[in-house]
């Protein structure tokens, strides 16, 4: 089979070129790859609640389709890129709903009742899920070993979470986080996003096994960029919202969650996901940990010795994952 499947036409980034590896063993340069997606993926939970200073929910989920998108229809004119074979463009258009409209938006919408400790009790689940999806749109079966260590680290992350909420603020008689116990809604609405992102996964990764994650994430933004422009116009037309003391913070993360959240980081994300959905999409166990890093680098979070603790433990259910066929 010829190269030019797993290469792109445009002067590649590092790392987002990574030719599909067929056997078991998975690359280096594979884990590394996904590993920047998941940096860049980790920010996005806080960097939403900075742009819900300036943004309603729905300025915010269409700003991040409208943003990626612009940039991509750019790209695919620079690269000259064609419309892929329908076969390919049947899965780019299967991942779209989920990645532009059903976790943006449902994802911001959780934002404005739950925190993001409380929000990752729940997208610790992902890693698991995508898993599962792959497998049956690869038809792959997995050991059982693979799959205990995937539940073991979706479970050892939910539990640090339902601990850590409320200890993170001192309080060490109520251990139960708000959204655990509050409005049932949010809970549905995680579920949902949580579905719309390990499906958008799982299709976007099938699509990359022929054009590359670039091209798959820019076709998938290009394709939905007039759809979320309409939604843009009209949101921002009817956003009360608005805070003019704090719209300069709020665009600025707009644009973070546009650029990097929605479209460079599937770059590298949907490349390594290419390789091998089922196994590498465990490494997203680490987004919780970074997300950490991340408060306690630019929001000023202490990081407690147990949550030290917790991500040494994290670390050993993805490595565990990763080493089982």
């Amino acid at each position: 089979m010829s190269l030019r499947y797993f290469s792109l036409p445009s002067a590649p980034l590092p790392l987002a070129n990574i030719p599909l590896n067929r056997s078991n063993a998975i690359g280096w340069k594979v884990w590394l790859s996904a590993l920047v997606a998941i940096a860049m993926f980790s920010v996005t939970a806080p960097v939403t609640k900075e742009a819900l200073a300036g943004y309603s929910i729905a300025s915010i989920g269409a700003g991040r389709g409208v943003i990626g998108g612009a940039i991509a229809i750019l790209v695919i004119q620079f690269s000259g890129w064609r419309l892929p074979d329908r076969s390919v463009l049947l899965w780019i258009v299967l991942s779209s709903p989920g990645l532009v409209f059903g976790f943006p938006f449902l994802i911001t919408w959780a934002l404005t009742e739950a925190s993001s400790a409380d929000v990752g009790v729940v997208l610790a689940a992902l890693p698991l899920l995508t898993s599962a999806m792959s497998s049956v749109i690869n038809r792959r079966v997995m050991t059982a070993s693979f799959w205990i260590w995937a539940l073991v680290g979706m479970l050892f992350t939910m539990g640090y979470f339902l601990t850590q909420s409320d200890w993170s603020q001192g309080n060490l008689s109520q251990t139960t986080p708000t959204l655990i116990k509050g409005d049932s809604s949010t809970h549905w609405v995680l579920l949902a996003a949580l579905l719309c992102a390990s499906w958008g996964y799982s299709a976007g990764a099938k699509a990359a096994q022929h054009i590359g994650g670039w091209q798959t994430i820019c076709w998938v933004q290009a394709l939905t960029a007039p759809i979320c422009a309409l939604l843009f116009g009209w949101s921002l037309g009817h956003d009360e919202h608005s805070h003019s003391g704090e719209i300069i913070n709020a665009t600025l993360a707009l644009f973070y969650l546009g650029i990097f959240s929605q479209l460079i980081g599937f770059r590298f994300w949907f490349q390594a996901l290419a390789v091998d959905a089922t196994k590498v999409s465990q490494i997203q166990l680490l987004q919780p940990i970074l997300t950490l890093l991340a408060l306690a680098c630019f929001w000023e979070t202490t990081i407690s010795v147990w949550q030290w603790l917790a991500a040494a433990g994290i670390l050993v259910c993805v490595f565990g994952a990763m080493s089982r066929k």
